[in-house]
């Protein structure tokens, strides 16, 4: 362009982490701008033991099965029964396969 400067500004990118307690879900900012942020209320008589995300759906998994949470509303619904008394780590793949 001539006679005239062109700039490019760069959007700065915020990396997340969602985070869990007994009755809640976070979003929690890892580096960039932005706050970290109660994602919603959670309705279970189980404890959450760990968080996986497919890039659309959130998965979790209590001491006794795996559930699925509505992002939007925090709707919990069982997606199965574990074969195993306790379960403390769970991981999804862009399909949505646990």
């Amino acid at each position: 362009m001539r006679g005239h400067d062109a700039w490019a500004l760069a959007r700065p990118t915020t990396y997340r982490a969602s985070a869990v307690t007994d009755n809640a879900r976070y979003s929690l900012v890892l580096s960039g701008p932005g706050n970290d942020e109660k994602r919603g209320t959670l309705n279970t008589s189980s404890s959450i033991t760990d968080l996986a995300w497919d890039g659309s759906t959130v998965y979790a998994v209590t001491d006794s099965q795996p559930i699925r949470i509505d992002p939007a509303t925090g709707t919990i619904t069982p997606v199965g029964n574990l074969r195993t008394s306790t379960m403390s780590a769970l991981a999804a793949d862009a399909a949505g396969n646990l």
